[in-house]
């Protein structure tokens, strides 16, 4: 049951965002790709296999579960910046504008472009999606193999920490442990590795006493206000170290929903619902907050920092509705496709 934490994630990410605590999102981020690691390792092992159909039937899944919905929330943003004009979009997010070179639309259509660093594309019709391209990378060498074998896993965690090591030993910027298409290698091989510890029922006794998920999502939610607020004072080094704390944190709090602990009891119907508006919150979050901004003040300016109840409701209220849509005029029809290419022999 992972639709309740990947809807908190989701609006972690929007509040980071559109409001207070601008980097918040930031240790949402890295929740997003420890489960991902963990369930695409999942299904590979147990629904699709390593054989060339069932590689092409994984990536074909993928493909309808992120692009369709995609696209809509780009030609949300497209209507958005020509009524507001991109003068203005821009002021919410440099990324949303419209793209003007070919290789431009193609990577705005695909979510793919060969940069090391995916947020530094711009423009990005949905802004958020650079993680989404990080995503893609990883979902492919899960499907190729990386994560077949929990030796092969282990070797991935390995390499993954010579990664984080190289980049302090040469002194580069926090963005190449965040931003980098490398960077999510720590926190999707560590999902991955989860699989194979829930093969292997391991729960030594210890862990019980880490992994009450109620304690732990508060927690989630606390370290990463505190690191916000360092990251304000631009303490940037101590930040870093909250980035880690949230990588265990997370973890353990995967694992412990893995394991059948719950965050809060609701029904598993209720669970999936609020699952299913994570990722059009992430798609079209800051598309709304630019049209809300306008709404309410007669111009788009930053929401942060603007302690105004009605741009708070507005927003909440125009996401739900958007998100809505999204899920009942494209998500659900599509998931139909997906479950019959799931069953296909």
């Amino acid at each position: 049951m992972f639709g309740l934490l990947r809807f908190l994630l989701a609006v972690m990410v929007l509040v980071g965002h559109l409001f207070w605590l601008s980097d918040i999102g930031r240790y949402a981020v890295f929740g997003f790709f420890i489960l991902s690691g963990y369930l695409m390792t999942l299904v590979m092992q147990n629904t699709y296999s390593y054989s060339r159909k069932g590689v092409t039937k994984f990536l074909k899944n993928r493909f309808l579960r992120l692009y369709p919905s995609y696209w809509i929330a780009c030609l949300l943003s497209i209507v958005i910046i020509i009524v507001l004009g991109q003068a203005n979009t821009t002021i919410m997010s440099n990324s949303l504008a419209l793209p003007e070179t070919p290789a431009l639309v193609l990577t705005n259509i695909t979510m793919v472009s060969f940069a090391l660093f995916p947020n530094e594309v711009v423009p990005r019709l949905s802004p958020a999606t650079w993680a989404l391209t990080t995503e893609l990378f990883y979902y492919c060498l899960i499907a190729f193999g990386i994560s077949k074998t929990k030796l092969r896993t282990g070797c991935w965690i390995f390499l993954s920490c010579v990664y984080v090591l190289l980049t302090y030993l040469m002194n580069y910027s926090w963005h190449a442990r965040y931003f980098a298409i490398p960077a999510g290698s720590l926190p999707f091989s560590v999902g991955a590795f989860l699989y194979f510890l829930q093969q292997e029922k391991w729960q030594p006794k210890w862990l019980d006493y880490l992994s009450h998920c109620k304690i732990l999502v508060t927690l989630l939610i606390i370290n990463a206000v505190i690191a916000s607020l360092v990251q304000a004072a631009d303490m940037l080094q101590l930040t870093e170290i909250f980035m880690y704390i949230n990588l265990i944190i997370c973890t353990l709090l995967i694992y412990g929903i893995i394991r059948g602990k719950i965050i809060w009891s609701i029904s598993a119907k209720m669970d999936k619902f609020l699952g299913d508006f994570s990722y059009p919150i992430y798609l079209i979050h800051l598309q709304i907050g630019a049209l809300v901004s306008f709404i309410v003040y007669g111009q788009v300016e930053s929401l942060k920092y603007q302690f105004s109840p009605v741009s708070w409701i507005l927003t909440g209220l125009l996401i739900i509705a958007f998100s809505l849509a999204l899920i009942k005029i494209i998500d659900e029809p599509i998931a139909l496709i997906r479950n019959r290419i799931k069953a296909k022999n």
